[in-house]
């Protein structure tokens, strides 16, 4: 067994007469051609979308139920002069949702207004605040962005004040959708829009491009927003597949060539340097956004993305720098302490993980939540008390349908909404044991053996000798941008030796840096494995290791070489 205790799968895909003949048309190696089949890219032309994209492998907006009435209803409230509210939650995919329509619609039609709820004082969603603050601002529609597909009785209220709604969302719906104009949502089961997994900003992507077309828009000037589209899909986890990938793509050549003033001044705040992938997309940029409306307000946020003044922007990018690190302390604290009240009560946590502290702040439990989700590899929600109740942030593993889990707990939760692999839950505090008992039957009922051992799928066996700078190359530069769905390739090599200058390494020495030695092929190569410093005697100690690892180029002082960012290691005694 690894030291991480996960399960190794080698895919070892073979090399077919297909694969030999996509190569011979794609002018690729076989085995570089099979890291495409294993992703799902068999043909031709599947592998020019995945590699060369445009906008016309974009669907047709108006695919989506509802979007001719979503659109019919806002070019009659633009003709009109009515007053329309773009309306977001609080997280980057909110956020950079209303900061899109906000940029798309001040370029022709300034009689709007934005609104983010405030996580504390409000919560999750459409909140009734802002439906009042909408009726007392002269709104006619409210157009609600990630969020609204649950909120059915606030859409009565809406209809009950003169109002009219428009939800456009991604998430789960529930069992009825609100009363409103329009609900466009991938995942109505009546939707015939041909890919499910778009974040909430890219729906709203799509909504502009509709516009677009009906008020007779430069299409240029759609492409100027997808570096907010990116930034949601890095952020949102949501896969990296079919139009997520495009979108991606195409968003990362905006982020790398002329981003909105906001996001330039956080690249340059992030210390950021080289060209941005989909890694500082949502491990730097998209964190930092969050920051703002964990620790402070989302509007600070919204503000950064939408203005035009330099000196603001880099005055905003160095506020939430600050905000970032408060978040980082707080979040640590807190899921240092998480995961102390789990170890000291496994038989409590067998299956599923439900925990709360009084005092934690709100704006981290969903990191907690998923520090929880990869220390102990089972469901994991986190609560805190607000306002007389639980208030939650749910994280799951790969196969756990965490949304599937609550629905089947209904009967125990105050209210809930989310998707697959993350959601938002309250629950009484009364209640709170009952549906810990609930919650926890369920993950063992819809999870199997395997489902709770944690699994890593490497690509192949191969020598350290295999590795120069053309394998690199082919196996991380040409599969970008890589993520949830689209993962970089893993690789496996096995009883390589552990030199001697192998070392600890950072200022608290929690990483390691190994030089590992392959005696067949007399090859060394380098190689780290950040924040597990602790297993550093036992692999130092053992007479070989096996190694799972990703391959990458370092950078460092104008120098640029190969090294291996390991992800487990299996010791041989």
């Amino acid at each position: 067994m690894s030291l991480q205790n996960a399960l190794w799968v080698i895919r070892n895909q073979e090399i077919t007469e297909e694969i030999h003949q996509l190569s011979r048309a794609l002018n690729f190696e076989p085995e570089y051609t099979a890291l495409l089949f294993s992703r799902g890219v068999t043909t031709f032309e599947q592998a020019r979308r995945f590699f060369k994209p445009s906008y016309d492998d974009l669907y047709d907006p108006m695919l989506f139920r509802d979007m001719d009435e979503a659109v019919e209803h806002l070019a009659l409230a633009v003709q009109r002069g009515e007053k329309i509210m773009f309306y977001g939650d609080y997280d980057v995919d909110g956020t950079t949702s209303v900061a899109l329509m906000s940029r798309f619609f001040r370029s022709f039609y300034p009689n709007f207004i934005t609104y983010i709820p405030d996580r504390y004082t409000e919560g999750y969603g459409l909140t009734l605040r802002g439906v009042q603050y909408a009726k007392l601002s002269g709104v006619h529609t409210i157009v609600t962005l990630d969020c609204g597909i649950k909120s059915v009785e606030l859409a009565k209220e809406i209809r009950h004040l003169g109002m009219h709604l428009i939800v456009i969302d991604h998430h789960t719906p529930g069992h009825t959708f609100p009363d409103a104009v329009a609900v466009v949502d991938a995942k109505r089961p009546d939707c015939p829009y041909p890919y499910k997994e778009l974040s909430a900003c890219a729906v709203a992507f799509k909504l502009a491009c509709a516009l677009a077309d009906r008020f007779c828009i430069d299409k240029g000037q759609l492409y100027d927003l997808l570096d907010l589209v990116a930034l949601s899909i890095g952020a949102d986890m949501v896969p990296l597949t079919d139009e997520n990938r495009i979108l991606m793509m195409m968003g990362l050549q905006v982020l790398n060539s002329k981003p909105t003033l906001g996001l330039a001044a956080l690249i340059k705040s992030a210390g950021i340097t080289g060209p941005i992938t989909s890694y500082h997309v949502g491990f730097i940029i998209g964190p930092r956004i969050n920051a703002a409306g964990r620790i402070d307000h989302a509007n600070v946020a919204l503000e950064l993305l939408t203005t035009d003044d330099l000196n603001k922007a880099t005055e905003i990018a160095n506020q939430i720098e600050s905000l970032n690190a408060e978040r980082k302390s707080i979040q640590d604290l807190t899921a240092n302490e998480a995961i102390s009240m789990v170890k000291s009560n496994p038989e409590r946590y067998n299956y599923a993980i439900a925990l709360y502290g009084k005092d934690w702040l709100k704006g981290v439990l969903g990191i907690v939540a998923a520090r929880l989700v990869e220390e102990f590899y089972r469901p994991a929600i986190v609560f805190t008390e607000s306002q007389g109740k639980l208030v939650g942030s749910a994280r799951s593993t790969p196969t756990v349908d965490i949304y599937n889990v609550l629905e089947r707990c209904e009967q125990h939760i105050y209210q809930y909404g989310g998707h697959r692999q993350a959601a938002g839950v309250t629950v009484l505090p009364e209640k709170f044991e009952e549906f810990f008992s609930e919650f926890n039957h369920q993950v063992k009922s819809l999870s199997t053996i395997d489902d709770r051992q944690r699994t890593l799928v490497a690509e192949a066996v191969i020598r350290l000798a295999q590795i120069d700078e053309k394998f690199t190359r082919l196996s991380t530069k040409h599969l970008q941008p890589t993520g949830y769905g689209n993962p970089t390739p893993l690789f496996v090599s096995r009883k390589l030796k552990v030199l001697e200058s192998s070392r600890l390494m950072g200022a608290d020495q929690s990483h390691i840096r190994l030089h590992l030695h392959e005696e067949m092929t007399n090859t060394t190569k380098e190689a780290v494995w950040f924040s597990k410093g602790h297993y550093f005697e036992q692999i130092r100690s053992a007479s070989a290791v096996d190694v799972m690892y990703r391959v990458e180029f370092n950078d460092f002082r104008n120098e640029r070489r190969i090294q291996l960012r390991v992800e487990d290691i299996a010791l041989h005694s």
